[in-house]
């Protein structure tokens, strides 16, 4: 097909009750994923979008779930907004010479039903639509929490970080932990019986933080009793963690340390280093990653994801305080609330580090 004579247009977004839409095939969204879609909608009128939490000039306990979810409808809008400047009109020339390129299993249907026949022009209507989903994620994420204390700690207890003598120069710690790193360390690892409030670790590029967190998870995994879910914002990262620290620590004697690693179960597993493959759950026939289930999770100690993949854990029906320990390493890339899955099967006497 060749298109010509494009014309800019402002449609009206095409949805199930304007237009007819046929899925693509093989239509590969999971049952949870097709409820996302239809538990969040766009509210309809301004009066149901504009709701007194986002009016409100603080952000309080009460009204934080309320205002992010309608911040994030927001946010959708703006995205649809964006995107329907590349909406079209064009005529296009149907031509019989072959595609180079990979078509959808409907193709065939498409050009039977609409009578399309090689050598005529036809004209079509051409809008581009967003994927959903990753925003109807943030939403669930956001109904996943109930206990909103982690996000909004008493700021009128002056958190106190115990220290002694053994803890500072335990011969344990890794002699190239500076101070302040060390001081990180001692803090993530706090006894769970101390209540902390969020530890942040910030640094530019290249000052050691995830070094400094991976310190912190091998000091954890001596503690009894204790999980770690290590949460980062990309695949790299993620890998990052298992191929220069769990893996060595492993290999070292430590079986405790073992983690599970996650992933997006599309992934083609050739793309993955093969030191990772060790610590994934992959096909019998070595095609596929696999979804963990219950019982993958309660054999491990550590458990490893993106913030994509952590809700494949919110789909386990794993009991609140599953986790007592949430180590997210974040960067200015992510959404906020892409941050908040975890956290709710993160135990309220654990530790969250960022």
């Amino acid at each position: 097909m060749h298109a010509k004579q494009q014309l800019v247009t402002t449609a009206k977004r095409w949805d199930s009750s304007s237009k007819t839409i046929i899925d693509f095939e093989p239509n590969e969204t999971t049952d949870l994923e097709k409820s996302l879609l239809i538990r969040y909608q766009i509210p309809l009128s301004a009066d149901q979008l504009f709701t007194q939490s986002v009016l409100d000039k603080s952000l309080t306990k009460t009204n934080y779930q309320s205002r992010l979810h309608d911040l994030l409808y927001i946010e959708e809008i703006a995205q649809y907004k964006e995107v329907s400047k590349f909406n079209l009109k064009v005529q296009l020339q149907i031509l019989a010479s072959f595609m180079l390129t990979g078509v959808s299993g409907g193709a065939k249907e498409c050009c039977e039903e609409l009578n399309l026949r090689p050598d005529y022009d036809t004209q079509v209507e051409l809008q581009f639509q967003l994927n959903r989903l990753p925003l109807c994620e943030m939403h669930y994420a956001l109904d996943r929490v109930k206990e909103n204390g982690v996000l909004f700690p008493d700021i009128t207890m002056a958190p106190t970080i115990p220290w002694s003598p053994n803890r500072q120069w335990d011969e344990q710690l890794d002699p190239r932990l500076n101070a302040k790193q060390k001081e990180a360390v001692l803090a993530i690892t706090t006894p769970l019986s101390i209540q902390l409030p969020p530890v942040l670790i910030i640094g530019p590029y290249g000052t050691g933080k995830t070094f400094t967190l991976a310190q912190a998870v091998k000091h954890i995994l001596q503690q009894q009793e204790t999980r770690i879910l290590i949460c980062t914002h990309s695949n790299s990262a993620a890998d990052l963690y298992i191929k220069d620290y769990l893996h060595p620590y492993v290999e070292a004697g430590n079986p405790q340390a073992r983690p599970l690693r996650v992933y997006f179960r599309n992934r083609w597993v050739k793309t993955v280093h093969p030191v990772v493959h060790q610590y994934c759950l992959i096909s019998s026939a070595h095609s596929t990653f696999q979804m963990p289930q219950k019982e993958d999770i309660l054999k491990h100690r550590v458990v490893v994801v993106t913030l994509n993949t952590s809700q494949y854990l919110c789909q386990l029906d794993l009991e609140p305080g599953m986790l007592t320990q949430d180590t997210e390493k974040v960067n200015a890339q992510g959404f906020y609330v892409q941050f908040r899955p975890g956290v709710g099967l993160w135990a309220i006497s654990g530790q969250l580090s960022l």
